[in-house]
């Protein structure tokens, strides 16, 4: 039967009394004998509706406000944050920023309405947007602890350290035994570098999240990178047994592994990150350059594959409209495109293998980078050779450089190592001859350090003034690299005993030329040392205590070329005894 108004109004606050109360059995029982008599009623599928949803159903919380607002569109208005927030509970999260929005139209300053936008926002993956209203919210409740946290975390994302670092520290002033907002603090500070203040951040969200394997995982990391190995092993080991088949952690602990050179224990956490996650490139690769300095290169040189399946730069993944040829098919008569991928050094050591190309009856297009042109111009075998970025002509198919290795199974006992491979031009080699005057003592080309750019230059670049302390002083040293330090520089400038002549080097074909015109090459591991060893000059190079692959392990010559000596360092960072050795084989006569 119908209800009166007035009764139907007493019982609606009777039911809203018990639904602030906590009383949500009897206010549901209370909305229900109203909508028994009105099913229309728009307070009652209202209210109902938000008692739903404190109830955790969110899908009927839903329907029975929209059945309000369809009853009386006139009130629509008044059921928008109620609405949203059902949505939001629902998982309906793009449906409920349309709802925050009509309610914030009519109430802008409602904090929490602008913070569940923000909630969705960033769930819907828009950090940007989630920004801009977690800020509108704490600009209204500033002591909110969880929206500061949620703030840094979306600033996170958005590759913001700094902005993110300071968003969550006001988390953490508001709540200080905050294991979560500690947590993000400290990787927050591990992207900006700031590894010891890293540290102490995860080891307070630790103490608070004792069972956290990424916490385990990150303080390990910070650890790591400041050098404390035995620590970071043991974080590294109980993130592992909190979670078992802990991908980046596995992957961590190989890479510390590695900086001690125990290859065996790096290989083997290298294959437990790709049993927990098949797909994971960098850990593929990564094992690929532990088999190879170890030897083992039938697996080596096929996991070095994977280096195309993971994130690439664009000129380095092109497709070429031809297939890759990895040994695979007859190239008899075929035109195939080979082309370098990655360092000059890399193009220098793998061109050796043009010949064997050219022995299978293939036509050979080869493409490289601009500097290098000069240095290949007239290169046996070689039908066209083109620099990075000119057109390229029709060819039957394609392979990279640096898999050429792998298509044509070498080994290490079949790495072909002619004593040169490749010639500087005469005229020029005349010319610097010319220039360099009557020979008088060792005439030593030099590099102490590469581009700064590359990854590991910070462990095998030499400050000049401890590179050349080796001198014994019956030397005449020459400088073979483009661009200096700040500090090599200044030192340099003072020493007019040593020829700069970048000036003078404008390719490699200028630098194969000098070279060819010295006695012996010094230098660290840079494109140098390759350039020296494949014209077979005498080269000295001194690799650092975790060598690149290619230098293999204990090892003080290289199978790769036959014309070099290679000096290791002992200890890692330590150049001093490798150094020493330079000039005790200096001081005795070692040198050619």
């Amino acid at each position: 039967m119908p209800i009166d108004p007035a009764a139907t109004a007493k019982i609606l606050a009777a039911a809203l009394e018990k639904h602030r109360a906590g009383d949500l059995g009897g206010a549901r029982l209370l909305y229900d004998d109203v909508l028994a008599a009105n099913p229309l009623d728009f307070d009652a599928l209202h209210l109902k509706g938000a008692l739903l949803r404190r109830q955790g159903d969110a899908a009927a919380a839903v329907a029975s406000i929209e059945k309000a607002i369809a009853a009386v569109p006139a009130r629509a208005l008044d059921a928008q944050l109620n609405l949203a927030n059902a949505l939001f509970d629902a998982g309906r999260h793009a449906e409920s920023i349309r709802h925050y929005d009509n309610a914030l139209a009519a109430t802008p300053d409602d904090a929490g309405a602008w913070t569940r936008r923000g909630d969705a926002q960033q769930l819907l993956g828009d950090n940007a947007g989630c920004v801009e209203s977690y800020k509108r919210a704490l600009a209204l409740s500033p002591n909110a602890a969880a929206t500061w946290y949620n703030l840094g975390l979306a600033l996170r994302k958005l590759e913001r350290p700094d902005e993110a670092l300071a968003a969550v520290e006001r988390a953490i002033a508001l709540r200080p035994a905050y294991g979560d907002a500690l947590k993000l603090a400290g990787n927050a500070l591990t992207t900006l570098g700031r590894m010891r203040e890293a540290g102490e951040r995860l080891a307070a969200a630790l103490a608070l999240k004792p069972d956290d394997a990424e916490i385990e995982s990150g303080l390990a990391h910070a650890l790591h990178m400041q050098g404390r190995h035995t620590q970071a092993r043991a974080h590294y080991d109980r993130a592992i047994a909190l979670r078992p088949g802990f991908t980046e952690a596995y992957f961590n602990r190989a890479v510390l592994s590695l900086e001690t050179l125990d290859m065996a224990a790096g290989l083997a956490d290298f294959e437990n990150a790709i049993a927990s996650d098949p797909d994971h490139a960098m850990a593929h690769r990564a094992a690929s350059a532990v088999l190879l300095a170890t030897g083992d290169f039938k697996r080596g040189w096929e996991e070095y594959e994977w280096r195309w399946r993971g994130p690439q730069p664009d000129e380095r993944n092109r497709d070429f409209g031809a297939p890759r040829w990895s040994g695979d098919f007859d190239l008899a008569g075929k035109r195939i495109l080979l082309h370098a991928e990655q360092g000059f050094g890399d193009t220098i050591q793998f061109v050796r293998y043009v010949p064997m190309v050219a022995a299978l009856g293939a036509r050979i297009v080869l493409e490289v980078q601009p500097a290098l042109k000069p240095l290949f111009a007239g290169m046996a075998h070689v039908e066209t050779l083109l620099g990075w970025r000119e057109a390229i002509p029709p060819v039957d198919c394609h392979c990279p450089i640096m898999s050429l290795p792998h298509a044509f199974g070498t080994t290490l006992e079949t790495i072909p190592a002619p004593k040169s491979y490749l010639a500087a031009e005469p005229a020029r080699v005349a010319a610097w001859r010319a220039y360099l005057g009557d020979k008088a003592g060792l005439r030593v080309g030099f590099a102490c350090s590469g581009s700064t750019t590359h990854k590991n230059d910070a462990n095998r670049s030499i400050p000049i003034d401890a590179f050349l302390g080796v001198a014994s002083g019956a030397e005449r040293f020459f400088c073979l690299q483009k661009d200096f330090r700040t500090a090599d520089r200044a030192w340099i400038a003072n020493r007019p005993d040593i020829a700069v002549l970048n000036d003078k080097l404008h390719h490699f074909a200028d630098t194969a030329a000098l070279i060819a015109a010295l006695d012996l090459v010094l230098c660290v591991d840079t494109s140098v040392a390759h350039l020296a060893g494949a014209l077979g000059k005498p080269v000295w190079v001194l690799v650092p205590f975790n060598a690149d692959w290619r230098w293999l392990q204990k090892r003080s010559n290289s199978p790769w070329y036959p014309s070099m000596r290679l000096f290791r360092q002992k200890r890692s960072g330590d150049w001093r005894e490798a150094l020493a050795d330079v000039a005790e084989a200096l001081r005795t006569g070692a040198a050619p």
